[in-house]
């Protein structure tokens, strides 16, 4: 058990670290802020979203929210339109620019973790991958209230299935990165 609190506190350490953000913002040929890139991630799952859909999804308050998406709208890569139920709200969707960013920050996460994990074997990552969701998967039904978990788990990680793991492969083949290492799974982190 020391080995794992080990390893996951000097990954966490290291997650916050802005040099491996950099590194992925750098390998996206782009110079966006993380926190402007978590929120490029959870409007591209939500879109059409509204702000306040926005501020819960990144886990900040609705003026951090309001402030970060208005920087989009500024840098081109959120559109911002009328909500037809509801004219005092807006709703918020990429823009061609935005959906461009998104796909070159994913490419991005993939490539450092495929560097990352390259002295692993097919079969390490794979084993990896499945116990690492399992892992998720069990930190957030400790921390998050059951209401707030998604139908296959909150943010990208799937409900587990330990008997055969086959729906942990299969959702983690069609689940995209996010913005960076801190949010490599739809999602992990804010």
């Amino acid at each position: 058990m020391a080995q794992i609190e080990s390893a996951v506190v000097a990954l966490l350490r290291r997650a916050n670290d802005p040099r491996g953000n950099r590194k992925i913002y750098e390998m996206a040929g782009t110079d966006i802020e993380k926190a402007g890139a978590v929120m490029l991630a959870r409007i591209d799952e939500l879109q059409p979203a509204r702000l306040s859909e926005l501020a819960a999804a990144a886990g900040v308050t609705i003026s951090t929210a309001s402030r970060q998406v208005s920087r989009l709208v500024e840098q081109g890569y959120v559109a911002r339109s009328a909500d037809p139920l509801d004219a005092r709200a807006s709703l918020h969707r990429l823009t061609p620019a935005g959906r461009g960013l998104r796909g070159r920050l994913q490419r991005a996460v993939t490539s450092f973790f495929e560097q990352a994990l390259s002295d692993l074997t097919p079969n390490e990552r794979e084993l990896l991958g499945d116990l690492l969701t399992r892992f998720v998967q069990g930190v957030l039904e400790l921390v998050v209230p059951e209401e707030e978990l998604e139908p296959h788990g909150r943010r990208g990680v799937p409900d587990r299935h330990p008997a055969s793991g086959t729906a942990a492969r299969a959702h983690r083949t069609t689940a995209g990165a996010t913005a960076g290492p801190t949010a490599a799974s739809s999602s992990t982190c804010r």
